[in-house]
């Protein structure tokens, strides 16, 4: 899943561009903002499934993914997709078993 979502960006990224209306800089960070959402929670993922069970946080993880991921559908401004693109990395971190 990490792989699909990391490589099927640069494919979408003039359309969203064109669309959103986005500046240079808004695309590094929509690129930039789900890596680094996922190096962050990480660690926190792996104590949350310690202490809560994996099966729970990976149900979690999965939720909050998917309902993210339909955000950046939904985005209509720069800074909306930019939120809805890190959530994602910060959650599958989280939705790692």
């Amino acid at each position: 899943m990490s792989f699909i979502d990391i490589t099927v960006l640069p494919i979408a990224l003039p359309t969203i561009q064109r669309t959103l209306g986005l500046s240079s800089l808004g695309l590094q960070w929509i690129v930039s903002a789900y890596i680094l959402a996922l190096t962050i929670f990480l660690l926190a993922g792996g104590r949350l499934a310690d202490r809560f069970g994996p099966r729970r946080i990976f149900c979690w993880g999965l939720v909050v993914f998917a309902t993210s991921s339909a955000l950046c559908g939904l985005s209509e401004t720069e800074w909306w997709f930019i939120g809805a693109r890190a959530a994602p990395g910060s959650w599958r971190s989280y939705a790692h078993p």
